[in-house]
């Protein structure tokens, strides 16, 4: 799941991972069960303006 999926559901942490868990084929709760290793990373994300116009970075706002 990419960071944007999160903000733009208004999901919060729990939430994410439970998410993230359902995509890699775990059930929702399996990070909270400590065998999951959880990885912190960043992103740009960039969109266009416009269709096949204008090129701008999209800031993510905190939940």
């Amino acid at each position: 799941l990419l960071p944007q999926v999160a903000v733009d559901e208004k999901w919060g942490p729990e939430e994410f991972l439970s998410y993230a868990c359902l995509k890699a084929g775990l059930r929702e709760d399996e990070w909270r069960k400590g065998r999951v290793k959880v990885y912190v990373f960043q992103s740009q994300i960039f969109v266009e303006a416009t269709p096949e116009g204008e090129v701008v970075e999209r800031l993510l706002e905190a939940v």
